[in-house]
């Protein structure tokens, strides 16, 4: 089978996209022909990397076999590049797949709805309507994702990380977030409130992110209205061995999405042993609650700050937790199995 990538990827990562989709390339090159074009200038996935001449001439321009791919996938919904190309696909009859990343639901299109109603309607509506299915990453993304009744759930995948000595045990609790400063994506106000309205003593929050669109300065200024400073401390972001340090020095690790595909950071704190706390906008509960990896809330304050106060009660149980939160990942997300699932439900699609 020979599958085609699609995506606009740069360096940023602090942008899962850019984290997974090479990871999707390269684990399913052990059980199919893969290539990948990048719309942007960045050079990701060098192996499977393909030269993008512009969408004139796309895909007779790419070297064979992936001038006649037998399927596409194209990451993400909202880019005007990708209405041109699957034009070009339809005329060729060359399906293709769109994997959202969380984009299509419901909170996701609530997010200056009117702009984007009006780009839907002009141009993705189609887009979507013409693909063999959507890519749902998680059960929860697809009962949220309501722009087309052709779904399937292929989810990411994550490597399972050396489990790391556990913080010793003190009197507080230390909470960590690694991730984008979204605030309203990433339900920072709702952590923040949380933790301002907690009583949980020797309480601290550690948030990593990039400064985006003046974001930090946004978030800054929530921590000093709620007067929470001095629970509350921003990091620049955090890569490689320095994150990892992160991950073993803290007690848990804190989402509140208000919606999400399928949240890296959660993941990835996971595989190292990490247990969690996290709302239902992450799309991950079901499987946290599963697997008692940890603790999860409704994507309110109130129930957040609930969440922490069980969460602190329960300090015995943590290191069972992150033991549970592994065993969570290796058995529901590991790259080897999620890769051979895609190919085989690829297969399923064009053979329709």
């Amino acid at each position: 089978m020979v599958i085609l990538h699609i995506a606009r990827l740069r360096g940023d990562l602090t942008n899962g996209v850019n984290v997974v989709v090479p990871k999707h390339v390269s684990e399913q090159s052990a059980y199919a022909r893969v290539g990948l074009v990048n719309i942007s200038d960045a050079v990701i996935c060098d192996p499977f990397l393909l030269p993008y001449c512009g969408s004139k001439n796309f895909p007779d321009d790419l070297p064979a076999p992936f001038d006649r791919p037998d399927i596409v996938v194209f990451h993400e919904v909202n880019n005007f590049e990708y209405v041109r190309l699957y034009k070009n696909l339809l005329s060729r009859h060359i399906p293709y797949v769109i994997v959202p990343h969380g984009e299509n639901t419901r909170g996701a299109l609530r997010k200056k709805f009117w702009k984007k109603k009006i780009a839907y309607i002009l141009f993705f509506n189609r887009f979507i309507r013409k693909a063999k299915a959507l890519q749902c990453l998680s059960s929860g993304e697809y009962e949220e994702t309501r722009t087309s009744d052709k779904k399937i759930i292929i989810p990411n995948g994550m490597d399972l990380h050396e489990r790391r000595d556990r913080p010793a045990k003190h009197d507080g609790m230390r909470l960590l977030y690694i991730g984008r400063l979204d605030w309203t994506h990433k339900g920072l106000d709702i952590l923040i409130e949380a933790v301002s309205k907690t009583d949980v003593p020797g309480i601290e929050l550690d948030i990593f992110g990039p400064d985006y669109a003046g974001r930090r300065a946004v978030v800054t200024e929530m921590i000093e209205k709620h007067g929470c400073a001095d629970k509350i401390h921003m990091h620049d972001p955090v890569f490689g061995e320095d994150k990892v340090a992160e991950y073993a020095c803290c007690d848990l690790f804190i989402q509140t999405s208000r919606f999400e595909g399928l949240p890296l950071g959660l993941l990835e704190a996971m595989s190292y042993g990490v247990p969690v706390i996290a709302t239902e906008g992450t799309n991950l509960t079901k499987e946290i609650e599963k697997y008692d990896a940890g603790f999860t809330a409704r994507t309110d304050a109130e129930s957040v700050k609930e969440a922490i106060e069980i969460a602190f009660g329960e300090k015995d149980d943590w290191e069972r937790k992150g033991d549970n939160a592994r065993t969570l990942v290796e058995t529901e997300f590991s790259w080897k199995n999620i890769a051979k699932e895609a190919v085989e439900k690829y297969k399923e699609l064009t053979d329709e």
